[in-house]
């Protein structure tokens, strides 16, 4: 059944996929005994992996708050009274499958941004995974705040996404950055978003992180979340390769396996959520650039891109491909009063003569950047940026693992 407010649509389906299979390219069949046969270049259509993760925005467009949105008298944008205000979201260990994979329940990873929401008796307050306060941006949370009729804080991801359907990093990056209320009311339209809870903290009068991962979903679920602009997706109990496969062929981020006797651990990165990815994708510090040439003469032509290792800056390559004409003068607005004399990057990050043209800048931003493999010289090939991040700082960011089974 379909259901949908103005552009804006949800797929329902009651359907139980268990399996999938690789096969050529006729094309993807559900067949009547729970098998889905996937062509190896591509899934056809998102509903097909629908009974994976439930409740799937479909058409690439959600029902939006009203441009004139605003908080109803009784709404605080603060968080309820008597509830924490600084639990720092628990992170995932980038890695491969887990080998045990029955001990685990897999969850799509969607690609936004971090937050954290706390809301209930009529007030409200999103918290970035650094803390911060990104109530204001996301006006499609505020009815969250009388329709809970609990206190709750819930851990999820705030989401928009693309035309095919499908989670985009570099629609949401037109909401993520803004702050101004008028560009928030005006992008609202355009590209709205919706949050994904994945998971519950706090109900009523106490905190529930110490209780194991499938008594919390089962309390999560029992929220009833569910509305266009917020869910919570279904997870996956075990066949995680076959989840994978099926991110990969819809050129999906990944997934993220949760050990099901886990607790939640505020602030702290586990291997008891491990994030496996359908293909190399991490965050990059940017610590220069490179000037453009053809039709990007006196533009951005690449960004100079690293990780951090033993406290020092490495090189990973330079990034020149995925910009957008809006990209490039934002970028250009924001690397300007960053500008420095002398290299962020430690070693021989200017051996490569091309480099020797390089304007070079604190290394203060992050950007999404996503890649096809690490070369023998440790830099990514084929780089491409996706957009810029606020909520990691730049010391965390690191070198991930690549792979599928441990």
């Amino acid at each position: 059944m379909q259901a949908g407010v103005g552009r804006c649509a949800h797929l329902r389906r009651d359907l139980e996929l268990v399996h999938l299979l690789e096969v050529g390219p006729q094309g993807a069949v559900l067949t009547s005994d729970a098998f889905v046969v996937v062509p190896g270049a591509r899934l056809y259509g998102l509903d097909v992996l629908d009974g994976f993760f439930g409740d799937l925005v479909h058409d690439g467009h959600l029902p939006q708050a009203k441009a004139d949105e605003t908080p109803s008298p009784g709404m605080s944008q603060s968080g309820p009274a008597g509830m924490p205000g600084g639990i720092a979201p628990m992170l995932a260990t980038a890695g491969p499958l887990p080998a045990e994979e029955a001990a685990f329940a897999f969850e799509i990873k969607w690609d936004g941004v971090r937050a954290l929401v706390h809301a209930g008796a009529g007030q409200l307050q999103v918290k970035s995974r650094r803390l911060v306060d990104i109530t204001p941006r996301y006006p499609e949370l505020w009815p969250l705040a009388e329709v809970v009729d609990r206190r709750v804080v819930l851990d999820g991801e705030v989401v928009s996404f693309g035309d095919d359907g499908r989670p985009s990093f570099g629609r949401l990056q037109h909401r993520m950055h803004v702050t101004d209320p008028r560009d928030v009311r005006q992008r609202m339209s355009p590209y709205p978003v919706a949050f994904m809870a994945f998971d519950l903290l706090w109900l009523d009068e106490r905190s529930t992180w110490g209780l194991p991962y499938t008594e919390r979903r089962g309390l999560l679920e029992g929220l009833g979340l569910d509305h266009p602009c917020w869910s919570t997706p279904r997870n996956h109990l075990g066949d995680g390769a076959g989840l994978l496969a099926a991110t990969r062929a819809q050129g999906m981020e990944g997934i993220v396996a949760k050990r099901l006797d886990s607790v939640y651990e505020p602030g702290r990165r586990s291997r008891a959520w491990i994030k496996v990815k359908s293909k190399p994708r991490q965050e990059m510090v940017v610590g220069g650039w490179l000037p453009g040439s053809g039709n990007r003469s006196g533009r951005l032509g690449a960004l100079l891109a690293g990780y951090y290792e033993g406290g020092e800056l490495r090189y990973a390559g330079r990034v020149g491909t995925g910009f957008t004409e809006r990209m490039l003068d934002e970028l250009a607005h924001t690397l300007g009063p960053l500008e420095r004399a002398t290299s962020p990057f430690a070693g021989t990050a200017h051996a490569d003569v091309r480099l020797k043209a390089a304007r070079f800048v604190e290394p203060r931003l992050v950007a999404e950047v996503e890649f096809s493999e690490w070369t023998a010289g440790g830099t990514m090939r084929h780089p491409s940026f996706k957009g810029l991040r606020d909520d990691k700082a730049p010391e965390e960011v690191v070198r991930e693992p690549v792979g599928e089974r441990e």
